[in-house]
């Protein structure tokens, strides 16, 4: 289980953050919805949780937001579940190419090295201890290269 200790001042800072990044008033309970999220057994370690807070409130806001938007459109007397198509709208879709055409402009922002390892533990799910000795780098190098990675990315994604 991840370790959740923030204190009150950080709390706020990544509510507010979230508020920033989804336009929403109810960034207090995307924040909570994630922090419970964050500490369900079997998550992992999760390294960064302040990241992972910012990115899971802020998905969790869309997804809220994208329901109400078909509540509100959806015809007197139906439920969305009634309506419900099993595909991603096409608005989904391309929301989803633009988030990960806007992940990979960032990724190709972060230096040669660093988006080296991010990219083996990330999408080829190398451990860091595989990483540093495929590379011949000490495992807490690689912990602040995937730290400065997972840092820069999240603030690149809000922006």
């Amino acid at each position: 289980m991840s370790d959740l200790t923030l204190p009150l001042a950080r709390w706020r800072a990544v509510r507010d953050r979230i508020r920033r990044a989804t336009g929403r008033d109810d960034a207090e309970d995307l924040l909570q919805s994630a922090a419970v999220r964050l500490l369900e057994p079997g998550r992992g370690d999760i390294r960064n949780p302040e990241a992972y807070l910012v990115t899971a409130a802020r998905n969790l806001g869309w997804d809220t937001g994208r329901q109400e938007q078909r509540e509100a459109n959806a015809p007197l007397g139906l439920s969305t579940a009634d309506m419900a198509c099993p595909q991603p709208s096409p608005f989904d879709v391309y929301e989803s190419r633009r988030r990960l055409e806007h992940l990979e402009a960032g990724c190709r922002m972060l230096p040669e090295r660093t988006r080296s390892i991010f990219l083996l533990h990330r999408l080829d799910g190398l451990s860091y201890s595989d990483i540093a000795k495929r590379l011949g780098v000490s495992v807490s190098a690689v912990e602040k290269h995937i730290s400065h990675a997972l840092s820069y990315l999240s603030d690149w994604m809000l922006d």
